[in-house]
């Protein structure tokens, strides 16, 4: 081909190859082929070099001269379509020397990309020459030449020169081509490179976090310090929920309701059951405002330990979840090894307080006792929790009643001067040591302290639980405790045989009906009806004052003048009514055996009354 050309020619071509092969860029080398190609023929005012994309089959504008950019832009041509198109497929440069060839060959264009050509180009050019581009026998581009000046025509030596160029471009641009895909190679091992050291940095990351974590179980530091550790080295705050719903350990305090912990147990039931279950939730909490909270289930073999919820917004990488996941196993462990502690615990303090109640007091015994920090002598109360409702094969019932007892004993390690807390059957036992001296006075206030912290927490974390509480009387020696249990579990049973609706009973209170609990309540019902029945029956038929004034009489002692002030009546209408009762009871206030009969069936009716014992035989 370069025999064809003229001496002018030939160092136009080599100050064009020049020109092509001073970069290896792709972009910069088209734009060279086009600009080179337009300075290099006289009668060229204007070119585009299409290059063919072999995906979408179509030729597309990669560098123009003479058009409006963002119009040759959008022109998209098949091959065969148009001048472009004909010499691409024909792979020789072909020539529209008229505006009427060229106005009959674009009108084949797509209707598209002819309107853009239209706004590309000022007019229709009076000459054209298309050479493609070839590489290896197949067409990859083509350049196209325009003369908008009719005063100008394309010649023979023009044809050969694009000619020589086309060939000179189609090795540039393999040229480029190769460079860029070693380039592309090169980014994406150097992309690979930068990759695998982020995730060998995130590896080193997990396993020192898999290692930390496991450091912390052997040496014995806690769920709390297990807990900061995951905030500070993953980033994330954390709240460990039981399967109870109350929070075990967090980096936040108090983070939640009972209300809001309950919502996110749910929504770990309901994750469960999806594809993804590490999306976050989102929640409104009173404290913190709303928030995004990824639930991750804590579990061992033995079933669901809890949740441990993560305060984060967004998705938590694979790394990081990993990291966490050995977190949850290595927390699933802490709790278990927790239970474990607490079950022997139980064990010896429950034969601990099986050897007090049978009497089997030994020096093995106080032994026990000094380890537990019970002494022999002191000021010893107990009490007994009882469920009014208790499965021994729920889950939840057991579970609750291990919190329990985990909190009484707490409460007393921290606020009291030594105790134990066992869980028997549907009872929770309790026995405290008060500091020797120390006041009635100041040992009621801190019985009642507890049992009052007992009834908050039931409420604040909303346990559906109802209980209720027998108090033994108070004693000195530590072998006594065995008299206070049995009087707390008389209290027990006064509450279960009677029905009483109040949760509380101190054996101290019951007085006189301490004797009657060996009673059953057809013979307390029968005893108050033979006593108080006539008085009762007449006071519903009559509806007079009489009950209430001797109620009254009672409470103050037998006292004419204060039972009279209480009542705002006259001395004489009081001695009336006495008498009256009297007289409807058949007996004498001045007969003592008769007087005592009628108080205690009054004070038994009371106490009935307040358990909401209807007696249906009065």
């Amino acid at each position: 081909m370069e025999d064809t050309l003229n001496r002018k020619q030939l160092k136009l071509l080599m100050d064009v190859s020049n020109v092509l092969n001073s970069s290896v860029d792709i972009d910069h080398t088209i734009d060279s082929i086009m600009r080179e190609t337009i300075n290099a023929i006289d009668a060229a005012d204007g070119g585009v070099l299409f290059l063919y994309d072999e995906k979408e089959n179509v030729l597309l504008p990669k560098s123009s001269q003479g058009f409006r950019l963002h119009n040759i832009d959008n022109v998209r041509l098949a091959p065969g379509e148009s001048m472009t198109g004909l010499a691409f497929l024909a792979k020789n440069c072909l020539v529209f020397p008229t505006q009427e060839l060229i106005k009959k060959t674009t009108s084949s264009m797509n209707k598209t990309s002819f309107i853009e050509l239209e706004k590309a180009i000022p007019h229709y050019p009076s000459a054209a020459i298309c050479a493609p581009i070839i590489r290896d026998g197949k067409s990859i581009g083509v350049i196209t030449l325009d003369c908008f000046y009719s005063n100008k025509e394309f010649t023979q030596e023009d044809i050969n020169l694009v000619e020589a160029i086309a060939h000179q471009a189609a090795v540039a641009l393999e040229k480029a081509n190769l460079y860029k895909a070693k380039e592309e190679h090169l980014n994406e091992m150097q992309h690979l490179n930068e990759k695998m050291v982020e995730q060998n940095a995130l590896l080193k990351r997990s396993i020192d976090i898999h290692s930390n974590l496991t450091d912390l179980v052997l040496h014995g530091e806690g769920l709390s310090s297990i807990m900061h550790y995951i905030y500070q080295n993953i980033g994330y705050h954390a709240i460990l929920i039981s399967e109870l719903g109350h929070v075990m350990a967090s980096t936040i305090d108090s983070p939640f309701t009972p209300a809001e912990t309950q919502t996110l147990l749910n929504s770990l039931e309901e994750a469960a059951n999806e594809t993804n279950p590490i999306s976050p939730i989102k929640l409104t909490c009173k404290q913190l405002g709303d928030v995004s909270v990824v639930l991750l289930p804590i579990g061992s073999a033995e079933g669901n330990l809890g949740v441990l919820a993560l305060l984060a917004d967004g998705e938590i990488s694979e790394m990081i979840l990993a990291a966490l996941g050995h977190a949850c196993a290595v927390i699933s462990l802490e709790i278990l090894k927790n239970q474990a502690a607490f079950d022997t615990e139980q064990t010896l303090k429950g034969e601990f307080i099986e050897e007090l109640l049978s009497g089997n007091v030994d020096r093995a015994f106080f032994e026990r006792a000094k380890h537990l920090n019970l002494s022999e002598k002191g000021h010893f109360t107990s009490f007994m929790l009882r469920f009014r409702e208790f499965d021994v094969t729920n889950q939840y019932d057991n579970h609750l009643q291990r919190q329990m007892v985990v909190l009484i004993q707490k409460y007393i390690d921290e606020h009291l001067h030594s105790g134990v807390a066992v869980a028997k059957n549907e009872q929770i036992l309790v026995a405290i040591s008060f500091e020797h001296p120390s006041a009635r006075e100041t040992r009621e206030y801190q019985l009642n302290e507890l049992l009052s912290y007992i009834k908050q927490q039931i409420q604040l974390k909303e346990w559906k639980t109802d209980i209720q509480c027998g108090i033994g009387r108070s004693y000195t020696h530590l072998t006594q405790l065995k008299k206070s249990f049995h009087e707390a579990s008389k209290c027990i049973q006064f509450l279960r045989s009677y029905d009483l609706q109040i949760d509380e009973l101190r054996y101290h209170d019951l007085g006189v009906q301490r004797l009657l609990l060996q009673n059953t309540k057809e013979e307390l019902t029968d005893f108050v009806e033979e006593t108080l029945g006539p008085l009762l029956q007449y006071e519903r038929s009559k509806k007079t004052e009489l009950l209430e004034t001797l109620i009254l009489y009672l409470d103050h002692n037998q006292n004419v003048k204060k039972t009279a002030e209480a009542m705002h009546i006259h001395l004489n209408t009081l001695a009336y009514r006495l008498k009256r009762v009297e007289t409807i009871l058949e007996v004498d206030f001045q007969d003592s055996r008769q007087f005592l009969d009628v108080h205690m069936a009054l004070n038994l009716y009371q106490y009935l009354q307040k358990g909401a014992v209807e007696i249906t035989r009065m």
